[in-house]
């Protein structure tokens, strides 16, 4: 268990017992000694011996030594390598690796040497509901999202696809897949290149292609808490299911039928076409109850320059984990297109309740 050292003078006595290890020296004279697991978010952990996994605010450390070379990350993201002898002069003293001193002020991020491998991590969901009756309802919901970064790149799949029926008749049936690349600037800035692929049956939609970049802040990536805000630019190309278009078309050679119906409307209706827009996007997630109970929201929204396109995809809730990896999902999905009605929907916003089981690694 984790616990946040105070001052305890008697614990020096005890970090004095210990040999070959990485010592930590605090303001007000307490030493503590073990292995430096890492730093991040301004709290260092050290493993000791006697006490398990100890945090310590880094504000509180004067100075540290390791027994073995680790990596310091700076705030512009670029990392100094060697181990840790000392302090002296504000400034820690390093052998071996790639500097000779480093500003105790400056680090951010302590971690063992890194070779740049990458981690992966993820998660995948499956639900839906099923009601019979006077009325037969049955949904399905399904999502997968795979990342893979280091310390400077993050790459991020994913997809998911949503079938809802109603006395045989299908209410709802879309697909989305999409990929990000972030490259980070600093500690905190990237860039990032994305692009997204959308496909809906009810809305007569073929197929939606988004292709974009732009600028993110990452304000907190930790154990507890992550958030990232993005904004950037992009094209899309959208088309509309021919045959669909051909079907809602009246016969217009019949001269009433011909002065009554709106032409303008059969232009717009199922119309391809492609346009710059401005997209922005959010990503939260925050752990009320420590590995109990997870909260996230994420939205994207993104605007056409000429003003008439406007979409917004929402996804929020809750996950609870049960058992090695395994968790309950609560979510609630907002999508809100303007576009719709024009293009044959019944309403400009969908929305989507899904109880669910899923899998995070």
């Amino acid at each position: 268990m984790k616990k946040l050292v105070g001052a305890t003078g008697f614990i020096s006595l005890l970090f004095s017992l210990t040999c070959q290890a990485d010592t930590v020296n605090l303001n007000n004279g307490d030493q503590v000694s073990g292995e430096i697991i890492t730093l991040d978010s301004k709290v260092l952990i050290i493993d000791t011996k006697y006490a398990g996994e100890i945090e310590l605010n880094w504000e509180d450390i004067s100075t540290l030594v390791s027994d073995s070379e680790v990596t310091m990350m700076l705030p512009d993201r670029s990392t100094v390598k060697g181990k840790i002898t000392g302090l002296s002069n504000g400034q820690l003293d390093l052998v071996g690796g790639t500097s000779s001193s480093i500003n105790l002020s400056d680090i951010s991020k302590i971690a063992p040497v890194s070779d740049g491998s990458y981690a992966t991590s993820g998660h995948s969901h499956l639900g839906g509901s099923y009601k019979q009756g006077n009325t037969d309802t049955f949904s399905l919901h399904t999502d997968i999202e795979y990342v893979i970064e280091n310390e400077v790149n993050r790459f991020t799949l994913g997809g998911m696809y949503n079938f809802g029926r109603q006395d045989r008749t299908e209410n709802e049936n879309n697909l989305r897949l999409f990929g990000k690349y972030d490259r980070f600037i600093d500690e905190h800035w990237y860039g990032y290149m994305n692009t997204d692929y959308t496909k809906d049956r009810i809305k007569n939609l073929d197929f939606r292609i988004y292709g974009g970049g732009g600028l993110g802040y990452q304000f907190w990536n930790d154990d507890i808490k992550y958030l990232t805000v993005e904004a950037g630019a992009g094209y899309t190309y959208q088309d509309y299911n021919d045959s669909i278009k051909k079907n809602r078309v009246p016969d217009i050679n019949n001269s009433a039928i011909r002065e009554s119906f709106d032409i303008s409307a059969v232009q717009v209706f199922g119309e391809s076409k492609g346009y710059a827009n401005a997209r922005w996007a959010v990503d939260l997630r925050y752990w009320l109850l420590e590995d109990r109970l997870q909260f996230f929201h994420d939205h994207e929204g993104i605007v056409a320059f000429d003003g008439e396109s406007f979409s917004v995809k929402t996804h929020t809730g809750f996950r609870v984990p049960v058992y090695e990896g395994v968790n309950l999902l609560a979510q609630f999905d907002y999508d809100y297109d303007n576009q719709n009605k024009r293009n044959g929907a019944d309403s400009l916003s969908d929305y989507r309740y899904i109880l669910g089981i899923g899998y995070a690694f």
